[in-house]
């Protein structure tokens, strides 16, 4: 069972200024960020989570291939609920990572 302050997988989100929002910004650096990962340091399951209402980043998940896993309390943020992603080709059960 992983600490209660962490997950197994590491995990992805972004903060955007608002003069810099649609412009594709977070997913061409998330999508580069995911081949670095993958490529330089062999990491293939990232956790995507977000707020619940964020429909920008939550289609910046859905671009990127990220399958939605529904709303989880995020121990490891304060017991926040947000809306968790995983990776394509990962369990969906986010009980799986920690969460």
């Amino acid at each position: 069972m992983p600490p209660p302050q962490g997950y197994t997988a590491p995990d992805l989100g972004f903060a955007m200024l608002s003069a810099y929002m649609r412009q594709g910004i977070a997913t061409e650096a998330a999508r580069m960020l995911l081949e670095y990962a993958k490529r330089e340091k062999g990491v293939k399951d990232v956790l995507g989570m977000t707020d619940q209402k964020n429909e920008a980043s939550r289609g910046v998940f859905v671009k990127l291939g990220f399958v939605d896993c529904g709303t989880h309390v995020l121990k490891a943020f304060g017991d926040v609920v947000g809306q968790v992603y995983v990776k394509k080709g990962m369990s969906e059960v986010v009980g799986d990572y920690g969460i």
